[in-house]
């Protein structure tokens, strides 16, 4: 088994060359794009993750490493009925 420094350093490595790019782990959003606000409820469904914010009334949908355009990290879309 691997010691948790050399896990920290080669989870390093990958970031610096860039390899390794697409996880295979959910992604995680613990606060509103938006405005900011940590208490938000998300709902996570494989790389789609719905955020709603009580605080700003921000409804989100994130997908992360959207197959149609593997340049990006995420594709954001405010689906809310924003003013």
């Amino acid at each position: 088994m691997a010691s948790p420094e050399s896990l920290r350093t080669a989870n390093l490595r990958h970031r610096e060359t860039g390899s390794g790019r697409r996880r295979r782990t959910p992604e995680m959003v613990d606060r509103c794009l938006v405005c900011g606000h940590a208490a938000i409820d998300a709902h996570v469904d494989g790389r789609l993750v719905t955020t709603s914010c009580a605080a700003c009334l921000a409804v989100l949908v994130i997908e992360f490493d959207p197959p149609d355009q593997p340049w990006l990290r995420a594709r954001i879309e405010r689906i809310d009925e924003s003013e």
